[in-house]
């Protein structure tokens, strides 16, 4: 037992000294920068924050039509002089009999120009009330060759591309243009998360940290995001494969030199009603089996959470069944109650920093919230989050 107690201790210490190092490292860089710096930065983002290049929005096919309706009318109402929303639905769909009468949709006889290997255009709808909507029917079940099809039809050379429950808020495309206008180069596109959830904003503080912990090894995607990327770059690399999901389009295009720039967060995550709980489990079966974080991500995860889940399990027993041994007790309890909130609390710390946002008061409630956690939060987590691991392994993937 004092093998296994080493051995899982050691893998939650590794990660708190790493946040911690890596919130010093941060933290010291951001106090060091002159004034100077931040005011050209601010300056520049003004200024591009008035340049605008036409956006084409892409919804992809969605099976919740009260989610799918909502975003279509909150991307009608982003702020940006010039853009087209294009809604994609796979055949044989039963929404759009609903969305011609919500949004006023007529048939038109369109013809494309096809470059990808995309599906087949069964029909095209736009709204006699906002003309900037159009609604497309893809000849497939396959949401990879709808979104390449959406690839296809868009007129702009921006093209932002919303997961399937982001919800928009209006300053989207000033979030996501600058990055992306000031750099010339083809590969550079940007990316943004959802800033909350919906009557869950408790939970977020608890979710954040998997996917900041995860990030130290690997690239992971938002659980809801959108990203902005040039239309040039997409067709050149023949968009996704027959099959494919974002996350894994999006690894496989930083692979080929995509430069993806993170922004600050914005909009909301499609509403989840129902206990805590029951959210903790849908976002961890969302960005396990729904690939958003990579192999190795999970793979190092679960060691985390296989280390915590076993301390917990020492704990236990060393206080009802393991006699005198004081000292294993002591270093359990601390692993769990001190090591482990201390590692999300430099997590939280970090990423405040790195986003000019430390003032923030919610730091402080996070920081409470935390310590919480652990008693019982982080043990469900742990528990449920090794299990849609398993899962993903044996090919039960459960989220498109």
């Amino acid at each position: 037992m004092m093998y296994v107690l080493i051995i899982s201790s050691s893998i939650i210490l590794f990660s708190a000294l790493y946040y911690i190092f890596k919130a010093i490292i941060v933290a010291m860089k951001s106090l060091f920068e002159s004034s100077r710096e931040l005011y050209v930065n601010e300056a520049d983002k003004l200024l591009l924050s008035n340049i605008k290049i036409p956006v084409s929005i892409i919804i992809p096919p969605s099976e919740n039509y009260e989610t799918l309706k909502r975003r279509i009318e909150l991307s009608l109402e982003i702020n940006h002089p010039m853009f087209q929303l294009i809604v994609l639905l796979k055949k044989n769909t039963d929404l759009l009999n609903r969305l011609m009468t919500d949004f006023d949709l007529v048939k038109l006889e369109a013809v494309y120009k096809m470059v990808l290997k995309s599906a087949n255009v069964l029909h095209t709808y736009r709204s006699t009330s906002d003309k900037r909507l159009t609604v497309i029917i893809a000849d497939t079940l396959d949401t990879a060759s709808a979104i390449n099809l959406g690839f296809d039809v868009a007129m702009y050379p921006f093209v932002c591309l919303l997961s399937e429950e982001y919800i928009p808020s209006k300053d989207l495309l000033l979030v996501l243009e600058p990055p992306v206008i000031s750099n010339e180069g083809i590969n550079y596109g940007s990316i943004t998360s959802a800033t909350s959830y919906e009557n869950t904003t408790v939970s977020r503080y608890f979710v954040k940290t998997i996917y900041a912990y995860s990030n130290m090894f690997s690239f992971s995607i938002p659980s809801d995001f959108a990203i902005l990327l040039k239309k040039r770059f997409l067709t050149e690399q023949k968009g996704l494969l027959k099959g494919e999901d974002i996350p894994s389009f999006l690894r496989r295009m930083m692979k080929r030199d995509l430069r993806l720039i993170f922004t600050q967060e914005t909009g909301f995550s499609a509403e989840r009603k129902g206990i805590f709980f029951t959210f903790i489990t849908h976002h961890l079966r969302n960005i396990i089996c729904g690939h958003k974080l990579s192999p190795l991500a999970v793979l190092l995860n679960n060691l985390y959470y296989i280390s915590f889940a076993v301390l917990n399990v020492i704990l236990f027993y060393l206080l009802f069944f393991g006699g005198q041994s004081i000292s294993m007790i002591l270093v359990s309890a601390i692993v769990i109650f001190v090591v482990v909130p201390l590692k999300d609390i430099m997590i939280l710390i970090s990423e405040g920093f790195i986003k000019r946002r430390a003032e923030n008061p919610h730091i402080s409630r996070a920081i409470l919230l935390s310590i919480f956690k652990q008693f019982g939060i982080e043990q469900v987590i742990s528990i449920v989050f090794i299990i849609f691991s398993l899962k993903r392994f044996f090919g039960f993937r459960g989220v498109g």
